[in-house]
C-alpha cells in the first residue's frame, strides 16, 4: 500500500510540475533583457542543461516576408512523455504568431518546421527544451527568410491597416505588397481628378485576393473576390477620395495591383428617321451595360442646342440601339447622344456628347 501512495505521489508530483511548466510566461522586458542575436539564414546549435531548459533569440527584419524556422534536437536530448521541446515565434508585445512542438522518434535526429509571412520588424524565436540535471538537450535551430520585396514597408509597429495610416497610391504605377500572418489586410488611398473609370490589375501568390474598393461619402463601395493568379476588375468612379483594402482570401504571401483610369464610353448616332405623324426615331451605338448605366438623347431646333430637350435611355441586354416615337413638329432638328453611368444615391454621371446629326421633319 505504500508503495501505491508512493507511486501516485510521484504522478501527481510530475503533473504539477507540467502544469506549473505550462503555466510560464515570459514578459518583453525580460526577453529583451535575456536575448542572443540570431542571423537568419546562420544555424545555430546549443546545449542546454539544467534549470536553463529555455532559449531566446532576438532578429529584425527590415522588410516584411517569409520566414521558415526548423528546430531539430539530437538523438538522447532529454524528452518527457514524448515531448522534446518546441519553437515559438512572437513579437515583442509577446504576441505568439506560430510554433511548431517535436516529439522523439527513437531515431536520430527529430526536428519539425513551420513557415510563416510576417511584416517587418523586431522579433524573438523562444526555444523550449525537457531538459534537466543529468539530461541535456542538444538542438539546432536553421532558419531562412524570403524577402517580399514590398513596395512601402509595412511595419509591425506601423502597418497599413486602417485608414488612418494608409499607402498613397497613383495610377500607372505597380505596387507590390505582402498579406502577413500578423498583417492580413493593406489600405491604399488615391484622389481621383475626374469622373472616369478605374480598371484594377491584380497578381497574387496567396490563392485568392479580397479587394474593397470605396469612396469618402459610400456612394461607390464595390467588393471583389480574386480567385486567378492574374486578374482585373473596372468600376466607374466620380471625381474624390477613395480607398483600396486588400485582404487575403485564402494564404497569405506576396501580391501586386496597379490601376489605370479611362474616361466614360462614349457613343455616336447611326441615323435619324422621320415617321408619319410628326414622330421622330433614333438609332444609335449600344455599349455593355458595365461600360454606361444608360444614354441621353437631346434634341433642338437650335444648331447650339438652346431650347432643347432631353430624354434618357435605360440601358438593358436587350436594348436594341433604337429609341422611337418622338413627337415633334415640321421642322429641323438637331440632335445628338452621350451615355451616363449612376452611382448608389441615383445622381447622374454623363460622358462628352457625340457629334450632332440633323433631319428634317416633312411627315
Amino acid at each position: 500500500m505504500k508503495k501505491r501512495f508512493t507511486r501516485l505521489g510521484a504522478f501527481l508530483a510530475c503533473a504539477m510540475s507540467l502544469v506549473m511548466f505550462a503555466a510560464t510566461s515570459v514578459r518583453a522586458e525580460e526577453v529583451l533583457a535575456f536575448t542572443r542575436n540570431l542571423t537568419l539564414g546562420t544555424p545555430v546549435k546549443e546545449t542546454l542543461e539544467g534549470d536553463a531548459n529555455y532559449a531566446k533569440y532576438t532578429f529584425t527584419i527590415p522588410r516584411s516576408g517569409t520566414l521558415t524556422v526548423q528546430l531539430g534536437f539530437m538523438e538522447g536530448s532529454a524528452y518527457s512523455w514524448g515531448h522534446l521541446g518546441s519553437v515559438t515565434l512572437k513579437d515583442l508585445d509577446d504576441k505568439s504568431i506560430a510554433n511548431v512542438s517535436v516529439r522523439d522518434n527513437n531515431a536520430g535526429t527529430d526536428s519539425e518546421t513551420f513557415t510563416t509571412d510576417i511584416m517587418a520588424g523586431q522579433y524573438y524565436l523562444y526555444i523550449q527544451t525537457e531538459c534537466g540535471s543529468n539530461r541535456p538537450s542538444t538542438f539546432t535551430v536553421s532558419t531562412s527568410f524570403v524577402d517580399s520585396q514590398e513596395t512601402v514597408v509595412d511595419q509591425v509597429t506601423n502597418p497599413h491597416d486602417n485608414v488612418a495610416n494608409p499607402i498613397g497610391f497613383s495610377f500607372n504605377k505597380t505596387y507590390t505588397g505582402h498579406l502577413a500572418n500578423n498583417g492580413a489586410t493593406d489600405i491604399y488611398v488615391f484622389e481621383n481628378k475626374k469622373d472616369c473609370f478605374i480598371q484594377l490589375n491584380t497578381t497574387n501568390r496567396t490563392n485568392g485576393l479580397w479587394i474593397n474598393l470605396y469612396n469618402e461619402n459610400d456612394t461607390v463601395n464595390r467588393e471583389f473576390s480574386f480567385t486567378e493568379k492574374t486578374q482585373n476588375m473596372k468600376v466607374f468612379c466620380p471625381k474624390g477620395k477613395y480607398y483600396i483594402n486588400v485582404s487575403r482570401n485564402r494564404d497569405y504571401g506576396v501580391y501586386t495591383i496597379a490601376a489605370k483610369a479611362t474616361d466614360l464610353v462614349t457613343t455616336n448616332l447611326k441615323g435619324l428617321y422621320n415617321r408619319k405623324g410628326k414622330l421622330l426615331n433614333v438609332k444609335f451605338a449600344t455599349k455593355s451595360v458595365e461600360d454606361a448605366n444608360g444614354y441621353q438623347i437631346q434634341y433642338s431646333t437650335k444648331k447650339n442646342f438652346k431650347a432643347s430637350k432631353r430624354i434618357n435611355v435605360e440601358n438593358n441586354s436587350y436594348l436594341k440601339g433604337f429609341y422611337e416615337n418622338i413627337p415633334v413638329k415640321k421642322k429641323t432638328y438637331y440632335v445628338r447622344i452621350r451615355t451616363y453611368m449612376k452611382d448608389k444615391r441615383g445622381d447622374l454621371y454623363f460622358s462628352k456628347w457625340s457629334k450632332a446629326k440633323k433631319i428634317k421633319i416633312r411627315k
